[in-house]
């Protein structure tokens, strides 16, 4: 095999171990898609979820996601993770975010 390659492929293998030690992160777009999914299944006509990206997937992690309903009014909803697969649950009910 030819150094130059085993050089780099060491320095990959090294990159990808660096990187899979990090945090472990909930899926956002999949967590958007299902607040908006079950919003929906309850009669609410939803525009946009957002949620943040950085949200580490460990039990009991808090944070909020932004709803835009169709006419345009926004509101939040408190959720958080239930386990370290990124599992989430709504806390309490939408609340408007600017009242």
């Amino acid at each position: 095999m030819n150094r130059p390659i085993v050089v780099c492929l060491l320095a990959l293998s090294a990159a990808l171990a660096v990187s899979a030690c990090g945090p472990t992160l909930i899926d956002h777009k999949k967590n958007e898609a299902a607040i908006n999914d079950q919003l929906k299944s309850n009669g609410v006509a939803v525009r946009s979820v957002s949620c943040p990206k950085d949200v580490k997937a460990e039990a009991g992690t808090s944070f909020k996601c932004g709803v835009v309903v169709k006419n345009g009014d926004k509101y939040l909803l408190q959720m958080k993770t239930t386990d370290s697969k990124g599992t989430i649950e709504p806390v309490g009910s939408l609340t408007r975010a600017n009242p």
